[in-house]
């Protein structure tokens, strides 16, 4: 009887090496996908380029390192890779280049969608922080591929089982949009004034 229970616990053994790399490489994952949100956030583009690759790299070595396990330990990744979706989509929003795909970032369809949410809060961020330097046309541009943003996740009922928290999340960004377009126009109709004062 010894042996196929040691066989049993010799492959729980194996699991949890691969588990405590997998915990290594989430934190790693996830603290440089903040940075990356910081340094878009900071206009500093090329560095966070190259810390969007050297992510996109951790990502792919975690999801190598599951191999056969990833159906047991995806729980530990999803936040980080999230948070790594979230940098990827913020970046492209602030370089005003198109969205990567959930193939593009090497992701599952589930946790892409989650990221993309949470990258429109930051958009959201980005926007205001244009407006506090007067740069109407780019918030404007911005707000533009926010409100596309929340419209495309609007558009799928999915339930929670597939998409955890997705409509609930959809639901806060639909407001967070309106109260970013209230704030825009609000710095708009201030620059004209200013800008027709100057004129008197």
């Amino acid at each position: 009887m010894d042996g196929p229970i040691e066989a049993a616990f010799e492959k729980l053994r194996r699991v949890d090496e691969v588990r405590e790399e997998i915990i290594r490489l989430s934190r790693l994952i996830g603290r440089s996908s903040r940075r990356l949100v910081i340094l878009v956030h900071r206009g500093r583009i090329s560095e966070a380029e190259s810390m969007l690759e050297e992510v996109r790299g951790l990502v792919r070595q975690a999801l190598a390192t599951a191999g056969d396990f990833l159906w047991l330990l995806y729980g530990i990744l999803r936040t980080p890779i999230q948070e790594y979706v979230e940098g990827a989509v913020f970046l492209s929003i602030a370089q005003g280049k198109r969205i990567p795909s959930y193939e593009e970032l090497s992701v599952d369809p589930s946790t892409y969608l989650l990221g993309i949410a949470d990258s429109v809060g930051e958009a959201r961020r980005l926007v205001l922080n244009l407006l506090k330097e007067w740069e109407i046309e780019r918030a404007e541009s911005i707000l533009s591929v926010m409100e596309g943003l929340v419209e495309a996740l609007s558009l799928w009922d999915l339930p929670d089982a597939l998409s955890p928290g997705l409509r609930s999340k959809v639901d806060v960004l639909r407001r967070l949009v309106d109260s970013t377009k209230v704030s825009l126009i609000e710095h708009a109709r201030a620059k004209r004034l200013i800008e027709a004062l100057k004129d008197l």
